[in-house]
């Protein structure tokens, strides 16, 4: 059985998001590989299977349309392969090399690129050490390294005049019909955007937000783009009705350009072919001010990112239900994710991070909380009976290097969390993420080794350094002022053990 092959690469796609179906280019291809078929008789009248990636780099063979293609090769239903020329089927010299000189001769399978002239079967000893074969392989790879240097310019030069180089305009905007590269506000979402800042502002939960927004049957904006007529292949798969979340309200909340600012290239490609991207650091970012229309006040932007430093009243707390004594006090001790609290007959605290995303470990890590009620409290009320450091002119400098060596603790847990959420984003690879935890606690246990040689404890407790010291304190009951005022945070780990850090 013959097999097409044709690919077009995202960066020279001739034709817009839904406009129609496949681009010319797949239509001339896939034209002149008909052609080529018809005129050659050991060819013609023979079946052919198409595999078509389109819009999809050359330079790594992570695509639907090839693996479709190589997979019916493995099951011996392919002998001959059509390509337009040898850029088509990949830009990768070594990858590609390998394909065309051991694997397809050793399933005895034709390879033929019409422009270049290569047709396997005429070639009696194969291709491998070909010259004119190895030469055009590594002019394809550095014609695509070329084209996309090239292209990184180009959008940075649009970026610094203030033109969108997105695929797709942000909710709340659209391409310009006569300009594509100028936002225009698009008023139905914008309206919806200006409505989640104010419901925000006045104190309303980004989750209460999201279920507002949903019982008003607001699309949300995968929705939103699917009525613009925007059309992508990956969202075949996913439901039909995609609702409101509230990480989708923490985004358009958190989104500095609503108020007109255009901020572009703040990730780039680990490298070419690599659908990975990292982060480029912020001094980095392409920023031009008033590039397009504002939907929200620079005013109105600050005061809502001042909200999510603060704690809301607790006459605000959602549903009216009480605050969890321990809400953003207590962590996993293997992730340093939050505990997410679990509201039952016994209420619990367990690792909050994702099931497909949780290590081993992470599941272990719960606690009921009158267990970590009772053990904080005791804990505590040892603390405050217990003989504080000898009033010494070396006591200043010892808890200045003890508090200094807990900062740096807190630094740590901070840096493992960010690892977690590049990891969880895309931005880094499992293997990195778990040697960044596995340095970061390695450095912990180093400090934590350090303050035990200082104290002589295993926790770092309150010290008094005051009349008002805290052993004046009596404490009966465990309140949520008690914590906010003594406790910096909690940290349970999978054997049942937990860790405190105790403000000063």
């Amino acid at each position: 059985m013959l097999a097409k092959y044709i690919r077009l690469s995202s960066q020279d796609d001739d034709c817009r998001p839904g406009e129609k179906a496949e681009s010319n280019s797949v239509v001339n291809q896939r034209s002149l590989l008909d052609h080529y078929i018809a005129s050659h008789p050991d060819l013609t009248g023979r079946y052919a299977l198409e595999f078509i990636d389109d819009g999809h780099t050359g330079f790594n063979f992570d695509r639907p349309g090839v693996q479709a293609l190589f997979a019916a090769v493995k099951r011996g239903e392919i002998d001959c392969i059509l390509v337009k020329d040898l850029s088509r089927f990949g830009r990768n010299s070594v990858e590609a090399g390998e394909y065309l000189e051991r694997v397809f001769p050793l399933l005895n399978v034709r390879f033929i690129a019409v422009n270049d002239g290569l047709d396997t079967k005429t070639r009696e000893y194969g291709i491998a050490g070909d010259l004119d074969v190895g030469a055009r392989n590594i002019i394809n790879e550095l014609y695509s390294r070329n084209v996309s240097a090239n292209v990184k310019t180009a959008k940075r030069q649009y970026a610094a005049r203030g033109e969108c180089i997105a695929a797709y305009p942000f909710y709340g905007y659209v391409k310009g019909a006569e300009n594509r590269r100028q936002l225009e506000i698009d008023p139905p979402a914008a309206e919806v955007v200006r409505m989640i800042f104010d419901l925000w502002l006045e104190g309303h939960f980004r989750t209460a937000i999201a279920n507002r927004l949903n019982e008003q049957n607001i699309p949300s904006p995968s929705m939103r783009k699917r009525q613009l007529g925007v059309k992508r292949t990956s969202w075949s798969k996913r439901r039909d009705e995609v609702p409101w979340t509230e990480a989708a309200v923490r985004i358009i909340l958190q989104n500095e350009r609503y108020t007109g600012k255009l901020i572009s290239l703040r990730s780039t490609r680990r490298e070419i072919g690599n659908p990975n991207q990292k982060v480029v650091p912020k001094e980095e970012w392409v920023v031009v001010p008033d590039a397009f229309e504002p939907i929200i006040s620079e005013e109105t932007f600050h005061r809502a990112q001042a909200l999510f430093r603060v704690v809301p009243p607790r006459g605000q707390i959602q549903s009216n239900r009480p605050q969890p004594l321990f809400a953003r006090k207590v962590f996993c001790g293997i992730c340093g994710m939050g505990l997410a609290y679990q509201r039952i007959s016994r209420p619990y605290y367990k690792c909050a991070m994702s099931r497909g995303q949780q290590r081993e470990e992470c599941k272990s890590v719960h606690i009921a909380e009158d267990d970590l009620k009772t053990c904080v409290l005791s804990e505590l009320r040892a603390r405050i009976a217990g003989k504080q450091e000898s009033e010494t002119e070396d006591a200043p400098t010892i808890q200045g290097r003890i508090t200094a060596l807990e900062q740096r603790i807190e630094k740590q847990w901070s840096a493992k969390k960010d690892a977690f959420v590049r990891w969880s984003n895309g931005l880094i690879s499992k293997a990195e993420y778990k040697n960044i935890c596995a340095e970061k606690q390695q450095e912990i246990q180093r400090l934590r080794g350090e303050i035990e040689k200082l104290n002589g404890l295993v926790f770092s407790g309150p010290r008094a350094d005051s009349k008002d010291s805290i052993q004046s304190l009596n404490i009966e009951e465990l309140t949520r002022e008690t914590l906010d005022a003594l406790v910096q945070a909690v940290r349970v780990f999978d054997d049942g053990r937990i860790e405190i850090n105790w403000k000063i």
